[in-house]
């Protein structure tokens, strides 16, 4: 005898008793199902789980997850702006070789010095050409520098010897091109006799701008070094170049007074340079060898006599290549010297003048 279809498996029973999973009867739910509930249920059964089943259980793992995890909490944003350094080496106005603005209050801001040398290092700048280069510093808010007169000699000599050569060469350069444009002129009319001048120079007209462009560049190299100063520059402590002038150079010794195409500049008050003790302790700052803005130090080591018969500062602080115009200091970060040569074949043997002897020469000059 055949019982109705087991609920686990939807196979015939037998004897109330499924052959196939072993169901029996005795352990059949406690509450009668109709043959038509469980022809449905082992209908279901036997497809698996319907789409609505695994949708049903989605939303209550969904629930029960919203009702567990917890809410992130609430995040108020600061309404701070994006300040981004200013670029190392641009113009206040972004034209090269002019400052706008005050340049103490630039450089003390960029620095933050904190002590009295390296406050001292704002008001020292290195003077340049391509070729040749050496320092000056400020001596007072109108941005006038102290320096030394060979320094503005080197450079003026190196630099025209420079300009010879770059003009040389450029005047190559625009022979070289008008002999190539009559040349190809010659053959354009050689294959287009027919064709009338200007409609062959239309044909040159990529030679023609290039010529154009080198007889440019000639006048330039013509005008650049005229006055011993043109194509020099002035660099700041923060690598900003300003152009300069030549306001005075001195006919007793080696002084040249410039200026710099900048306002309020910072500037060294002077120290009396005529009380110095043995052994006191100095400073000298300068750009030996292109390390701009170097520092060296060392102490007094008496007074001597240079090549005017003048009397200069002996020091062994090092003053190398490109010291020279740039201060010696003492402690507290005043001028008293010029830092102006060396003993050569000598080592710890450096010369000053006296910033007082400077200030004489250049009397009634000099602000601060």
């Amino acid at each position: 005898m055949i019982d109705s279809p087991c609920p686990n498996c939807g196979k015939p029973l037998a004897e109330n008793q499924c052959i196939y999973c072993g169901y029996t009867e005795s352990v059949a739910p406690l509450l009668p199902r109709s043959p038509v509930m469980r022809g449905q249920a082992s209908a279901q059964q036997s497809r698996g789980p319907t789409l609505l089943h695994l949708i049903a259980v989605g939303a209550l793992v969904i629930a029960g997850a919203a009702i567990w995890w917890p809410s992130p909490p609430d995040v108020e944003l600061a309404d701070t702006p994006l300040v981004l350094p200013p670029e190392k080496g641009a113009l206040d106005d972004g034209r090269q070789g002019s400052v706008r603005g005050s340049q103490r209050d630039r450089l003390e801001a960029g620095a933050a010095p904190r002590n009295p040398i390296e406050r001292a290092r704002l008001a020292t700048v290195q003077l340049r050409t391509s070729v040749a280069s050496g320092t000056a510093f400020l001596i007072d808010n109108s941005c006038r520098a102290f320096t030394n007169k060979h320094v503005l000699t080197a450079m003026a000599t190196e630099d025209e010897g420079a300009a010879d050569r770059n003009l040389r060469a450029a005047e190559d350069l625009v022979e070289r091109l008008e002999e190539r444009i009559e040349s190809r002129r010659a053959s354009k009319y050689r294959s287009c006799p027919s064709c009338r001048l200007s409609e062959i120079d239309d044909m040159l007209t990529s030679e023609f701008d290039r010529l154009n462009r080198a007889k440019v560049a000639l006048e330039a190299l013509r005008e650049q070094f005229e006055d011993g100063s043109r194509g020099a520059v002035a660099m700041l402590a923060d690598g900003v170049e300003v152009s300069l002038e030549v306001l005075w150079q001195s006919e007793r010794s080696d002084l040249a007074v410039v200026r710099l195409n900048a306002v309020d500049c910072p500037y060294l008050k002077p120290a009396p340079d005529d009380d110095l003790e043995f052994g006191q302790r100095l400073f000298a700052i300068g750009n030996p060898l292109g390390l701009t803005h170097s520092v060296t130090s060392g102490v007094f080591s008496g007074y001597r006599r240079d090549e005017y018969g003048k009397r200069v500062i002996q020091t062994d602080a090092p003053i190398n290549s490109g010291n020279s115009g740039g201060p010696l200091l003492t402690e507290d970060g005043r001028v008293i010297g010029i830092n102006t040569a060396i003993a050569r074949g000598a080592t710890g043997i450096g010369f000053a003048i006296p910033y007082s002897r400077a200030r004489d020469e250049w009397s009634g000059q000099i602000g601060g």
